[in-house]
């Protein structure tokens, strides 16, 4: 899924049974990975299959998050 993140959204993503993803519209390559266990980091890639954990969502705000991405 792609939607631009918010405050809002984040409060809103629940766990699943598997693992998934939701893309920043804002921000090209940064997603958040939200796990079974209800654990979501904010992640970034930059090639095909090559992705790297920048936070801990909660520890990281968004805009930090989306300045580590920009890098």
């Amino acid at each position: 899924m792609k939607t631009k993140f918010s405050q809002k959204l984040l409060n809103g993503l629940k766990p699943e049974n598997k693992p998934y993803r939701v893309h920043d519209t804002n921000q090209p390559g940064l997603f958040i990975r939200v796990l079974p266990s209800g654990h979501m980091s904010y992640m970034v890639t930059w090639a095909r299959n090559k992705n790297v954990t920048l936070g801990r969502v909660g520890k990281m705000t968004l805009e930090q998050a989306r300045q580590e991405a920009a890098r």
